[in-house]
């Protein structure tokens, strides 16, 4: 749904598209607005008024079949999409477990390219800081990738002793969601 909100106590529907279920994340960067479902990234461009225009799906599901049930938060900055993949539920999933941070080349947005998949331990919520990626990991705690080359993540520390689920970054500050707790970090200076 797309929304006019310029009469906060009465938005006004402007646009409806259905776009499937178990939509996961919804992220926006430079006039993108990146979707991702269960088994998809959807990339769509605003047009003036708001509202969105699909550009590209890329199905998830090519290897390992469409019954997979990922969540599937996305991130993006200049021309390179992150997605982090894992299984939500392995019982209903056939018992096969996906757990994956999935690397894309996004300078054509109708044509995105997959460049490498990481495998990980149960990859949640993810952000990007000035030149970190930061995972959350339901096993591991929190992970730290550095991106000068962003199309090759280098993981280089783990904050690890609690599990983490979600994150925001916001300049210079990283709240990490856990199971009771939330932990803030200070990342002015991302190197330490």
């Amino acid at each position: 749904f797309t929304f006019d909100i310029s009469n906060t106590v009465k938005p006004q529907l402007m646009d409806s598209q259905d776009i499937g279920s178990n939509i996961e994340s919804l992220f926006h960067y430079n006039g993108l607005l990146f979707v991702g479902s269960a088994n998809n990234m959807f990339i769509y461009t605003l047009d003036t008024s708001g509202i969105p225009r699909r550009e590209s799906t890329s199905q998830y599901h090519e290897v390992w079949g469409p019954d997979i049930c990922n969540s599937d938060p996305i991130v993006a900055r200049s021309n390179i999409a992150y997605v982090t993949l894992s299984t939500t539920n392995s019982a209903r999933c056939f018992a096969r477990e996906i757990n994956e941070l999935r690397i894309y080349d996004i300078s054509d947005i109708r044509n995105p390219v997959l460049l490498s998949i990481l495998e990980m331990s149960k990859p949640k919520g993810l952000g990007l800081g000035k030149k970190k990626l930061y995972i959350c990991d339901e096993n591991l705690g929190l992970i730290i990738f550095d991106i000068k080359d962003p199309s090759k993540p280098v993981q280089e520390k783990i904050f690890d002793g609690y599990p983490a689920y979600d994150l925001i970054v916001k300049n210079d500050l990283l709240i990490v969601s856990s199971a009771r707790s939330l932990y803030q970090y200070d990342i002015s200076d991302e190197n330490n």
